[in-house]
C-alpha cells in the first residue's frame, strides 16, 4: 500500500515514535459526531500543548431554508444584515454572525466555557470540505466527525469526511459519535 502524503511533514516524533501535534484543525457543525471530534482534538492538544482551531463552514441563507420567511431576504431588503436595535454595539445579524454564535455555543457546551477562549474559533463561508482542507493547509492534523449536518443534499453527495481524506494536505482523523 502506498501513502497518499509525504509522512515526513507530519510533525516531529518523540523517542517512542509518537507524533506531536502543534496545530490541530477540527470541523464543528453542532452534530454529535463533530462534538466528539472536537473533544478528541482538545484532548490531543492538551497532551501535546497544541493549538486547536475549531472551524464551521456555512452558506448564506437561502429561501429554501426558511420557507415561511416571506418575500424579503432574511436579513434586510438587500441582504446586508441588520443590527439588534437594543444593542447598537452588536455585530450585524447575518449568516456569518449566526455561524460564529452557533460555533461558540457548540464549543462551550462540548468542552466548557473556559475552553472557548483557549481555542481559535472561525466560521468561514463555503463548502465544508473545501473550507476544512484550506484551513488545515499548515496543520498537523484535521479532525472531522464521521457524519455531520449536511442537509437534504447530503444523500446525493459524498460525505465531508470522505472529501477531507481526499483533499486535505495533512492527516485526517475521522471520529464517530461516542
Amino acid at each position: 500500500m502506498t501513502a497518499c502524503h509525504d509522512t515526513s511533514s507530519w510533525g516531529p516524533a518523540n523517542a517512542a515514535g509518537q507524533t506531536h501535534f502543534h496545530r490541530i484543525v477540527v470541523g464543528v457543525d453542532g452534530s454529535t459526531n463533530s462534538v466528539a471530534a472536537l473533544q478528541l482534538a482538545v484532548g490531543l492538544a492538551a497532551r501535546d500543548g497544541a493549538t486547536v482551531e475549531a472551524v464551521y463552514a456555512f452558506h448564506p441563507y437561502v429561501e429554501a431554508q426558511y420557507p415561511f420567511a416571506g418575500a424579503l431576504p432574511p436579513y434586510g431588503p438587500h441582504g446586508e444584515g441588520t443590527q439588534d436595535p437594543a444593542d447598537p454595539t452588536s455585530e450585524p445579524i447575518n449568516a456569518a454572525t449566526d455561524a460564529r454564535e452557533l460555533l461558540r455555543a457548540t464549543v462551550s457546551s462540548a468542552v466548557g466555557p473556559a475552553a472557548v477562549d483557549q481555542l481559535v474559533v472561525r466560521a468561514i463561508e463555503g463548502e465544508p470540505h473545501d473550507v476544512l482542507a484550506r484551513a488545515a493547509e499548515k496543520a498537523d492534523l484535521l479532525v472531522v466527525g464521521a457524519r455531520g449536518h449536511n442537509g437534504p443534499f447530503g444523500l446525493l453527495h459524498a460525505s465531508t469526511a470522505q472529501a477531507c481524506t481526499r483533499h486535505a494536505s495533512c492527516p485526517v482523523l475521522v471520529v464517530p459519535a461516542r
